[in-house]
């Protein structure tokens, strides 16, 4: 798993997850980023079955730096919570920062937010690509302590309206899906009697 933190509330970023399988190639460069000081971003190679037969030169020094940290303290005392790539494009580190009121940094591009009908996540997050990596530390310093206030402080409000249950999770979700069924029987009917209208007025 990794993290990619500061150790104070001036920290940067988090991030927790395994540096091979799918979609690590992202996750096992993110060591370029981690100093120690200001920014924590540790990984381990244990992970599945097999990792032993993975594990590369860095393993054993990625693990003692990775076991010298506990994640939660890290992310409910880091600023910004770096999200790469899961297995997929998104991470589930997505939500786990929201809860933590850390204000996640995407870094996995071309993926798609949850309720996005709903959100306008750029009041809660920030987005960094995914081939830049060594422009993260730069894209987070640059933010505003006003910028920071807001970010965090919506990260909270779209937790407890969206996020904070499965059942609020569902709901938003049936209503997602309903308003976008509306929507498309709304537009239905509307080609029907546009249709029909301009059919009227050729016969007439």
């Amino acid at each position: 798993m990794q993290k990619f933190m500061t150790v104070s509330n001036d920290n940067i970023c988090i991030i927790n997850g395994y540096v091979h399988g799918i979609g690590s190639e992202t996750r096992n460069s993110l060591f370029h980023l981690h100093n120690g000081r200001d920014i924590i971003l540790v990984t381990t190679c244990r992970h599945g079955k097999s990792w032993r037969e993975l594990q590369d030169a860095r393993c054993d020094e990625d693990n003692r730096e990775y076991d010298r940290y506990d994640y939660e303290t890290l992310l409910l005392n880091s600023t910004f919570c770096l999200v790469p790539r899961g297995r997929r494009l998104g991470s589930f580190r997505f939500l786990e920062a929201i809860q933590a009121g850390c204000i996640p940094v995407l870094l996995s591009n071309d993926w798609v937010l949850p309720f996005e009908s709903k959100i306008d996540w750029k009041q809660a997050a920030v987005w960094a690509d995914e081939r830049l990596l060594l422009q993260v530390p730069e894209v987070v310093r640059s933010i505003s302590d006003e910028r920071i206030f807001a970010l965090r402080q919506q990260t909270q409000v779209l937790w407890e309206r969206y996020f904070g249950s499965i059942e609020k999770i569902v709901f938003t979700t049936f209503e997602n899906v309903a308003t976008a069924h509306n929507s498309t029987r709304a537009k239905h009917l509307m080609c029907n009697v546009n249709g029909n209208f301009a059919e009227w007025l050729w016969l007439n």
